[in-house]
């Protein structure tokens, strides 16, 4: 029997994505990520009740916490080479609202930019595998449309 298939893309979209109103489940019959939002339209009151029907086919995607985002930007500068990118990125950590310091601070160094891009992509590539194990998944991450440069 052949693995699901689920759009890599997709899934490490929904890990980073955080949202009061709307939650992500991952259908791991077709592989298709779905969402619901807490503001009903009677599409998300049937698709609702479907997942609480069938909560082995439905797998909640929890995202990854702000922790980890943290620890992710704060790898990448332990990575760095010695210098000036690397003196300016530890600071923005180290700043009030760290994530959008570390995010207007890289726009100063552009090849660091793009190490970070690629970096952050293949750290949530690793934490999307990651969460397919925990689930016990058994599937097949594919895409359609390559790696992410800017997930914003």
């Amino acid at each position: 029997m052949d693995k699901t298939q689920i759009d890599l893309n997709e899934l490490v979209f929904v890990l980073e994505w955080h949202s009061d109103e709307t939650a992500s489940y991952l259908d791991v019959e077709t592989g298709q990520i779905v969402q619901v939002s807490d503001l009903f339209d009677d599409a998300d009151e049937r698709l609702r009740e479907q997942i609480e029907e069938n909560p082995e086919r439905y797998r909640y995607i929890e995202p990854i916490d702000s922790h980890e985002g943290f620890r992710m930007m704060s790898r990448f500068v332990d990575s760095l080479p010695e210098g000036e990118a690397q003196k300016v990125l530890a600071k923005s950590l180290q700043r009030r609202s760290p994530f959008r310091n570390f995010k207007d601070d890289l726009y100063e160094f552009g090849d660091v930019q793009k190490q970070w891009y690629k970096f952050h992509n293949e750290q949530l590539v690793q934490a999307a595998k990651e969460w397919l194990e925990a689930e016990e998944i058994d599937a097949e991450l594919v895409s359609a449309t390559g790696p992410r440069s800017d997930p914003d």
